[in-house]
């Protein structure tokens, strides 16, 4: 399974079944784009990029 997920702002596109502790955001820099991050992935501070904008994250 995926640890970050992408989507396009405001997109009905259906996503995997996710694990309870994951969160959503829109990107910090662009807005363009949803941003899905599982609880692991926050947890191993893994690295993420907005497809929109190359925005890299977390900081």
């Amino acid at each position: 399974m995926k640890l970050t997920y992408t989507r396009a702002k405001g997109s009905n596109e259906p996503l995997p079944q996710l694990p309870q502790g994951t969160v959503n955001f829109l990107c910090p820099q662009c807005g363009q784009m949803e941003i899905i991050r599982t609880l692991r992935a926050r947890k191993m501070a893994t690295k993420y990029t907005c497809p929109s904008c190359n925005f890299t994250g977390p900081n």
